[in-house]
């Protein structure tokens, strides 16, 4: 993607307008729409500039895109999202909760990537808890098996739905530091 149309599309995603990328950046609001015009390409000093008011790294503005903008301009609520998940090693089930609640905050910062994320994790919470239900009344339905349990097969059940998450979530890490798709197979519920 060519620099002028990175930085329009970096700039409007932060939500900001030329004018007050110029005063938070101390560059002038005409060298900016120069910039973004594709009439000017900006010194190393001015684009190092509008790349810290932006929030990104300078080289990314300068580097040619292998993986859609689309999908990788906003990478850190993406990552941050994903991160979250992790609560659910501290509070059950809250993998889903700190997401949403990121998700909600950087609605347009996440784009299809945040979609993702929270469609996995719905899907994969939903999942634990009908494993919780189902899995113990089948055993003891069919093998009486419950009685003299030393821990509830509901407790395994959910630790070990816990252990597959947290691989998808590392999984999910890696391929966004290689700004690689995620999570393909998840349909887009949200």
């Amino acid at each position: 993607m060519e620099q002028t149309k990175k930085i329009k599309d970096y700039r409007k995603a932060s939500g900001l307008t030329q004018e007050s990328l110029a005063n938070k950046s101390g560059i002038s609001i005409r060298t900016i729409q120069r910039i973004e015009k594709g009439l000017s390409s900006g010194s190393l000093y001015t684009l190092k500039k509008i790349a810290d008011v932006l929030k990104i790294e300078s080289w990314e503005l300068l580097l040619e895109d292998s993986y859609s903008n689309k999908n990788t301009k906003n990478l850190r609520p993406v990552k941050l999202m994903n991160l979250s998940c992790l609560a659910v090693l501290i509070l059950p089930l809250s993998n889903f909760i700190f997401p949403l609640i990121l998700f909600l905050k950087e609605k347009d910062r996440t784009n299809n990537q945040g979609h993702k994320i929270l469609s996995f994790q719905l899907l994969w919470l939903l999942t634990t808890i009908i494993l919780m239900l189902v899995l113990p009344l089948i055993s003891l339905w069919l093998f009486d098996s419950l009685h003299g349990a030393k821990i509830p097969l509901y407790v395994l059940v959910y630790f070990l739905s816990v252990a597959v998450n947290i691989y998808f979530i590392v999984k999910t890490a890696i391929k966004l530091n290689e700004k690689k798709e995620i999570l393909t197979f998840v349909p887009k519920i949200f």
